[in-house]
């Protein structure tokens, strides 16, 4: 359609072409495959005469839940995907933000092991990565060694390449196309095989379509020189991250949309939540209507991520490698719409901000089945090696392979209980004490930071326009209001507020501890919105084995993640219905954090 704007480049007459195979893709592609009731994961990777070394394909979104009307507005991710290979309920993510959870899937490892607390530099981010050599061993130096092409395309870790050659490229990647600086969705800079290269606000050079392109162009290029060697591609757009662009082609896509009105939504009763939770307001008609616009940008800026499924699936098809290939769909955290009261953000213990939607489409794997086993992010990369053959790294990885799932004849029955998650900013979490932001009293410290934090606020909201909300503290819209060093005075105030824990969830319940001593705990099965808080009439036996069982995995490592994970205390339920009306204990004073949320203009 916008054929005559394009300049012509190699890159750009990719995109038109691009456009063009997407309306075809879900009716082309979706013919193509295996029987997959007929073989096996393992048969397939057992008997290499049924099958080459498989490519590997992972997308990975920034900040999308599970809604299901936001997944089903992806017609090529329902289609190509979801209908064609395995998708998990119960997918958890290691921390709920977006650096700790992607330094997780890179790795394999829980937060407290790699060691990225935040997505600030200070305290996180790439700094903390690369200072700590965690690149030495990634998703893409298992798979190199293994003989993979590997490539990188989009986001790579918040803060990158800060603290590094200007140019830098980590070890384990062939080809590297990630995001330097700028803009999320136009006007940015990419290194590109380490090449600064410039990107305008032109339709053009749409971030996630310009990632598209680059990934087709690999695909061709790789058939056309290399089409024996195994790639591995991770795919990393920004959509459906803040403040979700979209292509200018979607802009006026789902104008009626809203956010669904769960029975979490501006959750009536919050008194048997934490102290942090049960201080915030009820949300008016203007935060309410604020938060439709965001919903709305986010489902418009994810049809260019539908549409790069389906040009993805129509390449490999064309090719002849669709059959060979795994292609893996999530999201590196799940994000707040109303939920609870809190209006926008990650970094809660809630479903809406570490559950994420998973979905896995490959060889040898059963078509439209859903598993309700709880798995984890950090299970990703030693599933990739297993598929690529590669070493498995036990004793550096906490999570495990996710093949016995995903094979159609596989079992399950060894499969873990429990996957432990954990806060942002809680490398330095103990029950009850004193708070991360210093070494002076709980109280004064808290008085301290709180003001300062709203200090900074008030300036952010004079310098950007933005709009002050009550809300959770969401780090990266801090560091986007009041700058990185600023930033992390208001996560620190998070900190001193309560919001630090650590939890551990099972397919059935979930349990949380908070730094300042408050527990949850959700009968998942019963109450799924977790909408009544149970652990306050909780047996005190039952409360001591949770918290015994949340202590493996605060420290673990390798084999004893994998122990920890092993069982969980069974619980039956009984008192699952009591509804507690009991404020929170200790103070009445509210919450007096506040933190901008942007305005969406449609």
């Amino acid at each position: 359609m916008h054929a005559k704007l394009f300049p012509i480049s190699p890159l750009r007459v990719l995109l038109v072409v691009f456009c063009i195979v997407v309306s075809l893709s879900t009716t082309q592609a979706a013919t193509v495959g295996i029987d997959h009731d007929k073989i096996s994961v393992y048969d397939l990777l057992q008997n290499e005469a049924n099958i080459k070394q498989p490519n590997i394909i992972l997308i990975l979104t920034d900040d999308l839940n599970t809604d299901p009307a936001t997944l089903a507005s992806m017609k090529n991710l329902q289609h190509l995907l979801i209908e064609q290979g395995v998708s998990f309920s119960n997918a958890i993510v290691s921390v709920p933000s977006c650096c700790p959870s992607r330094a997780s899937i890179l790795t394999g490892k829980y937060a407290h092991n790699h060691r990225v607390a935040t997505n600030s530099a200070a305290t996180g981010g790439f700094p903390v990565f690369y200072k700590g050599g965690q690149e030495a061993l990634t998703i893409g130096t298992s798979l190199e060694d293994a003989g993979y092409r590997t490539v990188l395309l989009g986001k790579y870790l918040n803060h990158y390449p800060k603290t590094a050659p200007a140019l830098h490229i980590p070890v384990g990647w062939s080809e590297w196309f990630a995001y330097a600086s700028g803009g999320l969705f136009n006007r940015y800079r990419l290194n590109e095989n380490g090449v600064s290269v410039k990107y305008t606000g032109k339709e053009y050079d749409y971030s996630t379509d310009i990632y598209t392109a680059k990934a087709i162009d690999f695909i061709q290029r790789h058939q056309a020189t290399t089409p024996d060697t195994p790639f591995f591609i991770m795919l990393n757009p920004y959509a459906p991250h803040f403040p979700a662009h979209p292509a200018p082609r979607h802009a006026d896509l789902f104008p009626d949309a809203k956010t669904p009105r769960l029975p979490s939504y501006n959750e009536d009763d919050l008194s048997d939540k934490p102290r942090w939770v049960a201080r915030l307001p009820k949300l008016n008609q203007n935060q309410m209507k604020s938060i439709d616009r965001f919903y709305r940008q986010q489902l418009r800026s994810l049809q260019a991520v539908d549409e790069m499924i389906g040009a993805l699936v129509d390449n490999l098809a064309q090719a002849g490698k669709l059959e060979n290939t795994y292609i893996i769909f999530t999201s590196d955290n799940g994000l707040h719409h109303g939920e609870h009261r809190i209006i926008y953000g990650k970094g809660t213990a809630y479903e809406e901000a570490i559950r994420v939607p998973l979905v896995v489409r490959g060889p040898g794997i059963a078509a439209g089945v859903s598993r309700a086993e709880v798995i984890s992010l950090i299970d990703l990369a030693p599933t990739f090696a297993e598929i690529a053959g590669a070493p498995q790294h036990d004793d550096a990885w906490d999570g495990q392979s996710l093949l016995p799932l995903l094979s159609s004849t596989g079992s399950a029955t060894s499969w873990r209980s429990a996957i432990f998650f954990a806060s942002p900013n809680s490398l330095t979490f103990k029950p009850k004490s004193v708070n991360a932001a210093g070494n002076v009293g709980d109280e004064e410290t808290e008085t301290v930071i709180i003001a300062e934090a709203n200090r900074l606020d008030t300036a952010a909201d004079e310098e950007v326009g933005l709009q002050d909300f009550p809300y959770i503290v969401d780090d990266e819209l801090a560091l986007l209001a009041v700058g990185e060093e600023d930033g992390e005075i208001v996560a620190a105030a998070a900190n001193a507020g309560g919001m630090a824990y650590h939890g551990f969830r099972t397919a059935d319940y979930k349990y949380i501890e908070y730094k300042n001593g408050d527990l949850e705990l959700y009968d998942l099965v019963n109450d799924p919105y977790e909408l009544v808080n149970v652990a306050s009439v909780a047996p005190s036996e039952l409360l001591a084995d949770l918290a015994a069982k949340l202590d493996q995995f605060r420290n673990c490592a390798g084999d004893s993640c994998r122990m920890a994970g092993a069982t969980a205390p069974a619980i039956a339920f009984p008192w699952s219905t009591v509804t507690s009306t009991a404020s929170p204990a200790a103070d009445t004073q509210p919450f007096q954090i506040y933190l901008p949320l942007v305005i969406i203009e449609e």
